[in-house]
């Protein structure tokens, strides 16, 4: 059993969307999609809360509505041809809660904002669901919308909610009727008393795990806009490649370091069962992509460079065994975790980083 998870890159527009489908109807042994907002719409979403919170409600504040609104009933009709009813139906709910904005609203601000964002991925499923049921190629697969948050319950810290341990023990139990395909938003959850909850930016990775591990799946593949886990961030350096594969413990590191593709709370649930778990890119589903799992790649001469910007310089942290010590001010060094962090000034970055790439 595989869980794929479809970042919002790869959920930007119609064709990536396509593209998405492509994918699923080429994979038979995908159970549950887990998809994300579509691209930079949760930055949208929590913009216009905040400038609700900051001005109240304007004319401005209905224009950020309507564009959002506008791009996704823009996105059904590409897809689908004619109006997409579940998707409307979301639309008047997400309107309906806005024009009710209020002073109350302020005050249960996180609670509030949570749900706000929480439209993102209910946009994003709604719409691909209905798109897949569209294919005959998936005719012959049980075709399953579900809210995940009616499964996978939190605790009540709104923007960085906490999973309850066995609360998707149920899903579990459905799962494995024959032939069934799920469909289900990332990112969010629901606490005890149905309040809509967050898992923290980025947390949809996090949920495909969570899943992942509930229904003892065999992989989770996280699929992208890039070829897979590079040793850098091929924007710094040319000389970045993609890693075939990492440990559990080695992409922590990463995420832990800065790496973007990865979320830190991704990896304890599928250490928890040894689930495998691959980043590949929907642009080039044929390329091989990363393997993360409890086999380590070769540590010597170092396996990763990590980097966090400053305002005048950047953290640059070298990862593996057998690592050449830099001519930088070494700000923390650890021998039993394999790593190795510098300042680094701003100016000095790329030739530093493409010394250790080469």
């Amino acid at each position: 059993m595989i869980v794929a998870k479809f970042g919002g890159s790869s959920v930007r527009d119609a064709q990536s969307m396509r593209n998405c489908a492509q994918i699923i109807e080429r994979n038979p042994d995908m159970v549950l999609v887990i998809l994300s907002a579509t691209y930079n719409t949760t930055n949208e979403l929590d913009f216009l809360f905040s400038s609700f919170l900051d001005k109240g409600h304007s004319p401005e504040l209905q224009n950020l509505t309507n564009d959002l609104i506008l791009r996704h009933r823009n996105l059904a009709q590409e897809l689908l041809g004619n109006s997409c009813a579940p998707l409307e139906d979301l639309f008047s709910e997400f309107v309906s809660f806005i024009e009710q904005w209020g002073v109350k609203t302020k005050e249960k601000k996180e609670k509030n904002r949570d749900f706000t964002l929480s439209f993102g991925e209910r946009f994003s499923t709604t719409l691909f669901f209905s798109y897949l049921s569209t294919l005959k190629s998936l005719k012959n697969r049980n075709l399953k919308f579900i809210k995940s948050y009616d499964y996978l319950k939190t605790d009540s810290s709104f923007g960085a909610a906490k999973f309850k341990a066995n609360s998707l023990n149920s899903f579990a139990k459905e799962v494995f009727e024959k032939n069934n395909l799920y469909v289900a938003q990332g990112y969010i959850g629901s606490d005890d008393l149905g309040y809509i909850t967050t898992l923290g930016r980025e947390g949809s990775d996090y949920s495909a795990a969570l899943f992942a591990e509930a229904i003892s799946a065999d992989e989770v593949i996280i699929w992208t806009d890039v070829a897979g886990v590079f040793s850098c961030d091929p924007r710094i350096s040319s000389k970045a490649q993609v890693i075939d594969h990492l440990s559990y413990a080695q992409a922590s590191a990463m995420a832990k370091f800065g790496a973007k593709v990865l979320y830190p709370e991704t990896m304890a649930p599928l250490i928890n069962k040894k689930i495998k778990l691959w980043v590949k890119c929907t642009k080039v589903p044929e390329v091989l992509g990363t393997l993360i799992s409890d086999q380590s790649c070769s540590e010597i001469g170092g396996y990763a460079v990590c980097i966090e910007k400053r305002a005048d310089g950047a953290l640059l942290t070298h990862l593996g065994q057998g690592i050449k010590k830099l001519d930088f001010p070494i700000i923390d060094e650890n021998v039993q975790d394999h790593f190795i962090r510098y300042y680094i000034p701003l100016k000095d970055i790329e030739s530093v980083v493409d010394q250790i790439l080469s």
